[in-house]
Parts: C-alpha cells; sequence; structure tokens
C-alpha cells in the first residue's frame, strides 16, 4: 500500500498511441515526484514504468462505429469496472488519455467525485461532433493538447487547456545504426528498404495487411532490386501474421517501429499517430487505410475534415498522399512506382516539407514541460497552474 501523503494517479489509456505518448510522461512525473502511486489502463510501455495495470489497451481498442458496436458489450462491462476501480483508488488526479467514447463517460460520472481530472490527447472534436468541446471544457480541470489550434477551442468553451508541442518530438529516435539493424534482419544495405505499417490493432491488419501484401508482390516483380517488409506494432501481432508476410517472400519486422521508420527508404503507414512519427524520422511516405463499409458511409457524413492523415491536418495541405478504403492495392502500387522512379528528388522535397512540420510541433522537451503543468495539478501551491 502507498504511504499516506503518496499521491495516486490513475490513468486510462485505451490504445497503444496512448500508451506510447503517456509513458514517458509518467517517466518525467515520477522524476519530480517519485513516490507517485500509479494505477489504471495502458499497455506494456506504462506498466514498465510501474502502473498496476487493471487492464491493457489490447482489451478495449476498437476504431469505426461497427467495429466499437461489436464490442460494445466488452466495453460496458469495462467502463463499469474502471469506474468502480477508480472511485477503490481514491485518485488525487484522473488522467485521461484520448479514447474519448470511453473516457468522456468516466469523466462525466466522476466529475463530481474526484478532486481532479485531466485529459491528454484531447478528443478530436474539430473533426467532427463538435458539441464535445463544451462537454470537454466542463468535465476537467485542464487539457493537453497535442496540436496548436486546439487550446483556443476549448478556452473559448470556458475551459483551461494548454499547448507545450507535440510530445514525439521527443520520443521519435533510432537507437541501431543501418548497417546493424539491416543485419539484425537480414536485409541487404545495399538495397532500397519499402516498408509496410499496417497498424497496431487486429481489426487494422485484417484490413490493411492483404492489400499491402498484393501490392508487395506486384511491386517485387517490377522492381526486383528492392527489399520489401512488413512491420508489426508488437510481437504478439507477429505470432498471429509473420507467416503469412514471409510465404509472401517479404520480411517481418517487429520490435522498435522507430528504428523501422529510421531505416526505410519509403513506408506505407496505416493512419494516425504513426505517420507524425514517420514524419520526424524523415523517411518519404503514404498513408493508407480501410473502414468497416458502414462506419466508412458514416464518417464521410460525420467528419468534417479535409484530410485524415495529422501530418497533412497540422499542415493544413496535402504533405503526404492519403489512400483511403477502395482499390487500395492498386493505389498503393501506383504511389510506391511513383517514389521508385526519382527516390532522391522524392526525399528532397518530403525533407523540406518536414522541415516545416517539425517547427510547427515545437521545441523539444514537450514532455518535461507537460509533466511539470501536471505537476502543478497535483500540488497547486507550487508555482505555475493554479488549479
Amino acid at each position: 500500500m502507498p504511504a499516506a501523503d503518496c499521491k495516486r494517479v490513475y490513468i486510462v489509456a485505451g490504445e497503444a498511441s496512448g500508451d506510447l505518448l503517456t509513458a514517458p510522461l509518467v517517466r518525467e512525473m515520477k522524476r519530480l515526484q517519485p513516490d507517485l502511486s500509479l494505477r489504471g489502463v495502458g499497455g506494456d510501455r506504462l506498466q514498465q514504468e510501474g502502473m498496476t495495470l487493471l487492464h491493457h489497451h489490447r482489451e478495449l481498442a476498437a476504431m469505426g462505429l461497427v467495429e466499437v458496436l461489436r464490442r460494445w458489450r466488452r466495453l460496458s462491462q469495462a467502463l463499469r469496472e474502471v469506474e468502480r476501480d477508480i472511485l477503490e483508488f481514491k485518485p488525487d488526479l484522473l488522467l485521461l488519455v484520448d479514447f474519448p467514447g470511453f473516457n468522456l463517460i468516466l469523466a462525466r460520472r466522476l466529475r463530481r467525485a474526484l478532486p481532479k481530472i485531466v485529459y491528454y490527447i484531447s478528443p478530436k472534436f474539430w473533426a467532427w461532433r463538435y458539441r464535445r468541446v463544451v462537454k470537454l471544457a466542463r468535465l476537467t480541470d485542464l487539457v493537453l493538447c497535442i496540436f496548436p489550434f486546439e487550446p483556443a477551442h476549448i478556452t473559448r468553451a470556458g475551459g483551461r487547456a494548454i499547448y507545450e508541442g507535440h510530445p514525439l518530438v521527443d520520443l521519435v529516435a533510432a537507437d541501431q545504426d543501418r548497417a546493424e539493424y539491416f543485419l539484425q534482419h537480414q536485409l541487404k544495405t545495399t538495397q532500397p528498404l519499402i516498408t509496410f505499417f499496417p497498424g497496431s490493432r487486429e481489426q487494422e491488419i485484417a484490413q490493411l495487411l492483404p492489400p499491402a501484401l498484393e501490392a508487395a508482390q506486384i511491386l517485387r516483380r517490377r522492381h526486383p532490386a528492392v527489399q520489401f517488409a512488413v512491420h508489426f506494432a508488437s510481437a504478439n501481432l507477429a505470432g498471429h501474421y509473420a507467416e503469412s508476410v514471409i510465404d509472401t517472400g517479404l520480411t517481418a519486422l517487429f520490435g522498435s517501429s522507430h528504428n523501422a521508420m529510421y531505416h526505410s527508404d519509403f513506408a506505407a503507414v496505416a493512419s494516425g499517430t504513426a505517420n507524425l512519427e514517420t514524419a520526424l524520422a524523415g523517411t518519404p511516405q503514404l498513408m493508407y487505410y480501410r473502414f468497416h463499409p458502414v462506419s466508412w458511409l458514416l464518417a464521410r457524413w460525420l467528419v468534417k475534415l479535409e484530410y485524415a492523415s495529422p501530418v497533412n491536418i497540422v499542415m493544413e495541405r496535402q504533405v503526404i498522399p492519403e489512400l483511403l478504403q477502395d482499390a487500395l492495392c492498386s493505389r498503393l502500387v501506383k504511389q510506391i512506382d511513383k517514389y521508385l522512379a526519382q527516390p532522391l528528388e522524392v526525399a528532397q522535397a518530403y525533407t523540406k516539407e518536414y522541415d516545416l512540420l517539425r517547427a510547427r510541433l515545437g521545441k523539444p522537451g514537450v514532455t518535461g514541460r507537460l509533466a511539470k503543468n501536471l505537476q502543478t495539478v497535483l500540488y497547486p501551491t507550487d508555482t505555475g497552474i493554479n488549479l
């Protein structure tokens, strides 16, 4: 049991991206206050930082309306379990990380029962269901934003929000050089490497791996000197799908996604946080994604954004190609062919765009600055934000 004066923090990070971005934040929080007691929903990274898991995010993650409805019974049960666990834990701070369909319900149910609620990685209210910004402002003490245009909306709605930059600025790095990485995976350093990143969820792999393998087979015949690989976000996913990749003649990768991003010459990446990671690694890329047909129809009706990739959203124009929904194989082939026809020219164009993107994502030290803001929430007598 933690000491009586030990601060308790409950974290709900229901997706892999939330686990990725929150674990370094927890590390910084513990550096400032080593005796924090941590519990909640997360993944391997948060567990490695000392958080006791009630649920792993693999048990909860779903994307798209139809996919969520299919898992609604399990999600509803988990919601009740998490709510009960929070009330028993009696946290000084509830830190909700993205995952709005789940976390905003928790915030509403627990607003009066808890001393402080902070939201990290704001729900994308600016993409659809804008009225969520009012709910977000009303149900939280502070919102830690990761896009520069978000705080103004939350402030206008009566909430408190800050933007210190995007935390990926501090996190994207390779810990192996190209020669070492290629040797480890039996790749040839003299040949270009094209890598597919088909997402971190089972449902994404099921939708995005088949067109990738089909496209790679066509491209291998056209470009026999080029190497093709598929990177899996976890050993668990690799265990399920690596055999089909190897049977197709491609290399199956897992482990550090940042090493794979840095050392690929071109990447085809599922929509999401990985697009920003690939951009910060400096690798030319395209984004591709496929929803359940019903989810896709609803998204086209509800979502008010011109772009799907966070790279293009931040830049407010198309920097990387977006391939969505239909004919993914032929479109993947076309875009990768375009890169292979002029690799140096394409890479130089991407480098210029990525330099502009980095400027918008903020200066290094983002995670440390966010941790200091959370310190002022837990210890309001400290200098800083007075909540």
